[in-house]
């Protein structure tokens, strides 16, 4: 075997899956100049071997390609420590002295926004976890914080049900103009009041999609690229150590998230692989579509950018709802929030942006609920031969429990089997989360496999994928995650 360089890492005495097109399985990888240089037998490693390479002995544990998670919201799991939690608070007075707790951090008159009520990462238990089996007030609050503003916000709301519950104290709504008076933007939005007629504090959205920082919440503060950098360097580091080393945010992205983007590539801290969606800021049809022209002269296909991060494709998300896709393109370009662009659309507009879509070679994503019997049917697709992809929508984050949950197809709260027809193998379900994601952003021949000359992103396993009991698949510890050839996350004592 004629070897033109020494590895600078060895993996050996394992189980490597390459996820080739004939799901060949080996037992020992060597990596150099951030690719796969050979796959194959141990002792076909000693070649590769100099006096630099790190030897890394598996012991028997499971390689596999780097987890593509093709709808990630990655910047969402760091986000979120930008705010106090109040997980693990169990009545009112438990949240009160939270709040307190965190007022003192802050200068006098500063907000204070803490995540929501319940428990993490959904906070399906919210409020019947809380011995008063409510909310707090703006009373409640008050009492912990008398100056500054106060605002627990309320969960996003496709992560759960309606109405979205949102708090603020007394001194939140004053700043915002909210009183006995203030009538709601739209009938969507409900001021809760006492039976003197003053508002108590909890203001509910009878909708999905969280319109209230657009309206009545306008003076609270928004993002900053500081805060957005520093999120998405954590994100980063939790992703990569679930096992995800490249993601595809297909559901676009705005310009703050994009510039926070460009600061860690800018400073070479990228760790994970990102290929971004742009969403314009347009306020109208007509005015999309002139910015879709504009960007798919240089953004179609495979896109702009490197190897860490690229630019390919436009995003647009349609909502049916009229007036809240007015309430929030009123607030276009959203500086400063994380959120999602919604406009109305009609099936005659709806036809043309995608036929203007597939003539501009971009992907198109359609989101189809209220139809169970066509909930994920993984079985019809790959029996049609569509790469189709797994994604973990950033709850949880972990692409393990994504994958064990296409394998069960068991509904959350009753454990009932959804469409037990559409059920695949645990090969096509890796596939689907590897090799079918690197098609979706025009990368298959580079990554998405373990094979010589592709890029050396790989996730070692503490246990067998293919063989491990399946209700312990989601469980599955990630010991190493290697981004490019450079080891991005390690369990210490894992390997020798």
């Amino acid at each position: 075997m004629r070897v033109s360089a020494a590895a600078t890492l060895v993996l050996r005495n394992g189980k490597i899956i390459t996820v080739d097109r004939r799901f060949s399985i080996a037992e020992a990888v060597a990596i150099g100049e951030g690719k796969v240089l050979h796959v194959g037998r141990s002792l076909e490693m000693q070649p590769f071997i100099g006096p630099e390479t790190r030897v890394l002995e598996l012991g028997g544990q499971c390689v596999i390609p780097g987890f593509i998670d093709t709808h990630a919201h990655m910047d969402r799991e760091g986000m979120k420590d930008q705010f106090p939690s109040l997980a693990g608070s169990r009545s009112i007075a438990e949240t009160v002295d939270i709040i307190a707790q965190e007022v003192v951090k802050k200068r006098p008159g500063e907000w204070l926004i803490t995540n929501p009520i319940g428990t993490p990462p959904f906070y399906f238990d919210a409020p019947v976890m809380v011995a008063e089996k409510r909310v707090p007030t703006r009373w409640d609050l008050d009492a912990a914080s008398p100056e500054n503003p106060v605002y627990i916000q309320a969960i996003w709301g496709y992560w759960g049900w309606p109405p979205l519950v949102s708090v603020l104290n007394s001194r939140a709504l004053e700043v915002c103009g909210i009183t006995r008076h203030t009538q709601p933007p739209w009938e969507g939005i409900e001021i809760l009041k006492d039976r003197q007629g003053e508002p108590t504090g909890v203001v509910l959205e009878h909708h999905f999609v969280p319109a209230l920082e657009f309206t009545l919440l306008e003076q609270a503060p928004r993002f900053t690229l500081a805060q957005r950098t520093a999120g998405l360097s954590i994100a980063m580091q939790r992703y990569t150590a679930a096992g995800t080393t490249s993601i595809y945010e297909g559901h676009g992205v705005d310009p703050d998230l994009m510039l926070a983007y460009k600061h860690l590539w800018a400073r070479r801290e990228m760790i994970v692989r990102a290929h971004l969606l742009f969403t314009p800021p347009a306020k109208s049809i007509p005015e999309f579509r002139e910015q879709v022209e504009d960007w798919t002269r240089a953004a179609s296909g495979a896109g702009i950018g490197d190897d860490w991060l690229r630019v390919g494709g436009v995003c647009f998300q349609l909502s049916g709802n009229q007036t809240v896709a007015e309430l929030r393109r009123r607030a276009k370009p959203y500086t400063g929030w994380a959120g999602h662009y919604h406009d109305p659309v009609t099936p005659e507009q709806l036809r043309a942006l995608v036929m203007l879509a597939a003539e501009n070679d971009l992907r198109v994503c359609v989101l189809a609920d209220q139809i169970p019997e066509h909930v994920t049917p993984m079985r019809d697709l790959f029996d049609r031969g569509i790469p189709v992809t797994i994604e973990t929508d950033g709850s949880p984050i972990e692409p393990l429990h994504a994958l064990w949950a296409l394998l069960t197809r068991c509904e959350r709260e009753t454990g009932e089997v959804i469409a037990p027809r559409q059920k695949i193998s645990r090969a096509e379900a890796l596939q689907a989360c590897t090799l079918n994601g690197a098609y979706l952003t025009f990368d298959e021949e580079r990554t998405g496999s373990l094979e010589p000359g592709k890029w050396a992103d790989l996730v070692v396993l503490a246990e067998d994928l293919l063989t491990v009991p399946e209700d312990r698949i989601k469980a599955i510890p990630v010991t190493m995650t290697v981004v490019g050839g450079r080891i991005v996350h390690e369990i210490p004592q894992a390997m020798v």
